[in-house]
């Protein structure tokens, strides 16, 4: 009988060929070789699909599919999950880069504890030449075993950067994966770490890129945001479309669903009333932006100094971590 890999990789690109070489290069080279790595290009119009058929017909792990319509960041990102075959199973951008024992290690925390859902390791921002320019040290709140605490350290306004982490396939199946709400993947996060336990490694094995075509920086207004993360083929949603207003469903939705029961189910809505209390002063601030956008006059932001008052009441939570251009 054959048998299937034991990490699953999932790649979403959308005009990748930027950094993908690098990345690819990266996870070709991992120390841990039984993996997939699933590749789902979302009809990029660059050299991505030429890279990754070279790359496919040189390494038989790579699993390439392409679409010929573009169905949005959040369905492509759901596209390599349900692709994949493995038991572990991690998310990957085309920008970041991996050291060589990211995977080993993260299967040896999995391995050794069931009680761990999720394994990364401390991060480090690079420029584009890959020269570092920030550490992010390992966080330790998410791997406590109460729900309670590592949900409140989730809704901290900090970077999603365990949504690469390895996680166990069975607990992500459990979630609403990607849904096409920017930021969603605060609302994953939050979702797993009411399964289980989130491990971070105190090895910087993680390099995330910083540059420009980032999406926070190509699509820097809600509305383009929102775009960037819907299916143009599915039509358009039905729930009410203002910023922050979806994602707060969905981390209502979280901890309704958690398999959490007694005092510490009431802590983990504690937690979450005093972060949608801080969201619901923030969704005014988005508002009043995202209205003078509409009616073509962002001058008034500079002109009355109100971009800096709006910048005051919105809390920086870092890049998500769908916010890769490789959607």
């Amino acid at each position: 009988m054959e048998h299937g890999p034991r990490v699953s990789m999932g790649l979403p690109v959308y005009n990748g060929e930027n950094f993908l070489e690098r990345q690819l290069e990266s996870l070709l080279s991992q120390t841990f070789t039984d993996f997939e790595l699933v590749i789902s290009d979302n009809a990029s119009e660059d050299r991505t699909e030429e890279i990754c058929r070279r790359f496919a017909e040189r390494d038989p792990r790579i699993r390439y599919h392409r679409s010929d319509v573009n169905h949005g960041l959040a369905w492509n990102w759901n596209r390599v999950f349900e692709l994949s075959r493995a038991p572990y199973f991690k998310w990957v951008a085309h920008d970041d880069e991996h050291a060589e024992t990211f995977v080993e290690r993260c299967v040896e925390v999995l391995d050794a504890d069931p009680t761990v859902v999720c394994c990364h390791s401390a991060t480090v921002d690079v420029d584009p030449e890959g020269r570092e320019i920030r550490q992010w040290p390992a966080r330790t709140l998410p791997a406590s075993e109460r729900p309670s605490v590592r949900l409140a350290d989730m809704l901290k306004p900090y970077p999603a950067f365990q949504v690469y982490g390895l996680m166990r396939r069975s607990v992500l199946a459990e979630t609403g994966l990607h849904r096409p709400i920017p930021e969603i993947d605060h609302a994953l996060l939050a979702e797993v770490a009411l399964r289980g336990r989130i491990v971070e490694l105190p090895e910087p094995l993680f390099r995330r890129r910083e540059h420009p075509a980032r999406s926070v920086r190509a699509f820097t207004t809600a509305r383009a945001r929102r775009e960037l993360y819907r299916d143009p083929t599915a039509g358009r949603a039905r729930v009410a479309d203002w910023p922050g207003v979806q994602l707060s469903t969905e981390m209502v939705r979280a901890v309704r669903e958690a398999p959490v029961r007694g005092r510490e189910r009431v802590l983990c809505w504690l937690a979450l009333r005093h972060w949608l209390a801080r969201d619901v002063r923030r969704l005014g601030a988005h508002l009043v932006r995202e209205a003078l956008a509409r009616a073509g006059r962002e001058d008034l932001l500079v002109d009355t100094g109100l971009a800096a008052h709006l910048r005051a009441r919105l809390p920086r939570r870092g890049r998500s971590g769908g916010d890769s251009a490789s959607a």
